[in-house]
């Protein structure tokens, strides 16, 4: 093309590069199997499973540092829920939704890392 074999080798890298990139962003080959080949692919089914209960309504939070009980929990909390302040009555200190899970006496944090502080110790 230009007669300088760096930048013809470059332009076409450069092109290859583009092309593969568009073929598996696009996922042609895909496409090409069931617009022109007729091949239907099989849609994988997800089945409905209930992930276990890692904490039980009525578990108490405590502080890891004072041992003061916190809050109560109000509902089953499963594997992967997301927490909110309507799952916790609070009994030493009131529970808002976006407030720090800390304790108002000592600063220690019962809500870390996704880990609950109970009675029992941490608890996923």
């Amino acid at each position: 093309m230009t007669g300088n074999p760096y930048v013809d080798v470059t332009f076409w890298f450069l092109l290859v590069f583009i092309v593969a990139v568009l073929w598996q962003h696009f996922d042609v080959w895909n496409w090409i199997e069931r617009t022109f080949l007729g091949v239907e692919q099989e849609v994988p089914r997800i089945q409905a499973v209930d992930s276990p209960i890692v904490i039980k309504k009525g578990t108490i939070a405590t502080c890891p540092n004072c041992g003061v009980e916190i809050a109560e929990v109000l509902n089953d909390l499963r594997l992967f829920d997301l927490l909110k302040a309507s799952d916790f009555r609070g009994i030493s200190q009131e529970i808002k939704q976006f407030d720090a899970t800390q304790c108002k006496k000592c600063g220690a944090w019962y809500f870390h890392h996704g880990k609950l502080h109970t009675k029992d110790g941490w608890v996923p």
